[in-house]
């Protein structure tokens, strides 16, 4: 299919004179009966300088490479008909690197993602941005990107100040139990309350901020052995979800280096003093003024970022830094790369927004305590799992009844966090997540299980005569589907969104389920049971990569 493309496109591009680097835009036209393939004609017209009657009239003499059978223009799009036979054969192809892509050769990404902070529980919003990130860097990857996955971790700051101050003045000495991060959080909520009751609250722990930055020894002490009960609940978490990072950067580190560099930024005049604070004015940019240190001389998030940042493109040698970091932040990084302009950075640095995660309840809030942490809904999930699937499994083992629990409540909770749009809110309703009906994530399992057990009755298929097969519309259809593949990769890549990949996934398991209730499998004469169960087989091989990229396991039974 794809060598097909390339083919219009060289054809198309020769006779409309269209520049070497013009992209052009497939997409499947919204009713199967116009068409296989469409390009939009207005996109041809801008490309070529050329009205639309032109280009109406000048395709008329295309010439149409082998496997396409006509073209009509409906609707400003020209459609175009591809031999259902020679489509047919393309299913060979669809192996365990189907999908993959070059698109992105040469390109350097880091994405930095997740970033929790310490002293604090890791809760769904975070699941959502780790999940995401892990996902951005296997589609980025699939299309041809090399990636450098990367943590940057809140490990200093107003929080942990915070935090320290109400352990040390209310619950010296205490240490948790068995759940680390509950007693991390209920300390968290503690200081957030208390700070609020008065003045003096919140001077004791701006001095506890000041004598952490300067290194006071028995805060630092305090602060080492509480930041480590944070970072071992973290890398349970990422192990849960199957998540890896090749670098981990502390904003502790970035602390002195990002003072340096702020003190260079006056010099420089870059920066300037206002109201004892230091700030870079970005006024004329339509960006307001960027606070890079406190007036008592302590380091904020953005003190630690333009060292982070410089750090990533001299040391790393990247060509692009990419953040996945929530919604609220857009004025932030707005300020954040202008500054980094100005100072001489020029690289390409793209912030990845994505907005809350709320259960039926609300939305979440870490200060008020109410904050559905990600070990308490998978908890949740896996028992409601495993309760289902030892009701419909009552011979299984019940390692085998946990396993499959497990991933069954791992996928609904990835497909939830996947599913929509990442600058779109979501709301998690853990019933409606596991539901092996609709667009859920047990449902994309139950699709791959499903073509599992049609190939355990199989047997052996015979040797197919691709050009006398006898190919229905439904079955050309569900064909198309699996072969856009490669397309969705790379749009997912070029949109950094994941939502494109588990829509189509879903569209997909869609249109498999149509042809397995419509057409007989099994049963059906030679050559068309060998043709069908190589349909099949290619449908899962396809929904198998897709959720591998998404960071999904399968299971062979459900």
């Amino acid at each position: 299919m794809e060598k097909l493309k390339k083919n219009l496109e060289k054809n198309i591009s020769a006779l409309l004179g269209l520049a070497a680097d013009f992209e052009f835009r497939w997409s499947a036209p919204p009713n199967p009966a116009w068409g296989d393939l469409a390009l939009p004609v207005f996109e041809l017209a801008k490309a070529s300088g050329e009205e639309t009657a032109a280009i109406f009239k000048k395709i008329q003499s295309l010439k149409l490479p082998a496997g396409v059978e006509r073209f009509e223009i409906k609707v400003s799009y020209i459609n175009f008909f591809i031999n259902a036979n020679f489509l047919a054969h393309n299913i060979e192809l669809v192996d365990k690197k189907f999908g993959m892509s070059k698109s992105g050769r040469g390109r350097r990404i880091m994405l930095e993602f997740s970033q929790p902070n310490t002293h604090k529980e890791f809760h769904i919003g975070h699941a959502r941005n780790a999940i995401l990130g892990q996902s951005i860097v296997n589609i980025l990857r699939a299309a041809g990107f090399k990636v450098i996955p990367a943590n940057y971790i809140g490990d200093t700051g107003a929080h942990v100040a915070k935090w320290i101050w109400a352990y040390t003045k209310f619950h010296s000495g205490e240490t948790p139990g068995r759940d680390r991060a509950k007693f991390l959080s209920k300390i968290y909520q503690e200081a957030s309350s208390r700070a609020e009751e008065s003045e003096e609250n919140k001077k004791q722990i701006a001095e506890i901020l000041q004598r952490l930055e300067s290194g006071d020894p028995k805060l630092a002490r305090i602060w080492k052995r509480t930041r480590a009960w944070s970072l071992a609940e973290f890398k349970n978490i990422y192990k849960i979800l199957g998540i890896d990072f090749d670098v981990c950067f502390f904003e502790s580190e970035e602390e002195e280096p990002g003072k340096k560099i702020v003190a260079d930024l006056l010099r420089r005049g870059i920066a300037e003093r206002s109201q004892g604070a230091v700030i870079v004015n970005l006024e004329k940019y339509n960006l307001g003024a960027f606070l890079i240190i406190r007036s008592d001389g302590t380091a904020l998030y953005a003190t630690k970022d333009l060292a982070l940042a410089q750090k990533k493109f001299n040391k790393y040698k990247i060509d692009e830094s990419w953040y996945v970091v929530d919604a609220r932040q857009l004025l932030y990084f707005k300020q954040l790369f202008k500054t980094l302009e100005i100072m001489g950075i020029k690289s390409v640095m793209r912030h990845l927004a994505y907005a809350f995660v709320a259960t039926p309840e609300g939305v979440i809030s870490s200060r008020r305590g109410e904050v559905p942490s990600f070990t308490d809904l998978y908890a949740l999930l896996c028992a409601m799992a495993e309760k289902s699937t030892a009701e419909r499994h009552k011979k299984w083992s019940k390692k085998k009844i946990s396993n499959a629990a497990r991933a069954i409540a791992l996928a609904a909770i990835k497909f939830e966090m996947l599913k929509t749009s990442r600058e779109k809110e979501i709301v998690i309703d853990p019933a409606s997540a596991l539901a092996f009906e609709g667009f859920t994530g047990p449902y994309l399992l139950y699709s791959v299980a499903r073509i599992n057990s049609i190939f355990a009755k199989s047997g052996k298929s015979k040797k197919i005569p691709w050009n006398k097969l006898k190919i229905a519309l439904l079955e050309k259809e569900l064909l198309l589907k699996v072969m856009d593949f490669p397309r969705v990769i790379d749009e997912a890549a070029r949109s950094a969104e994941p939502a494109h990949l588990v829509q189509y996934l879903f569209d997909l398991s869609q249109k498999f389920a149509e042809f397995y209730h419509q057409i007989n499998i099994l049963k059906a004469a030679e050559p068309e049971r060998s043709w069908r169960l190589a349909l099949s087989g290619a449908v899962k091989r396809v929904m198998e990569n897709g959720l591998e990229i998404l960071n999904i396991e399968t299971l062979d039974q459900m």
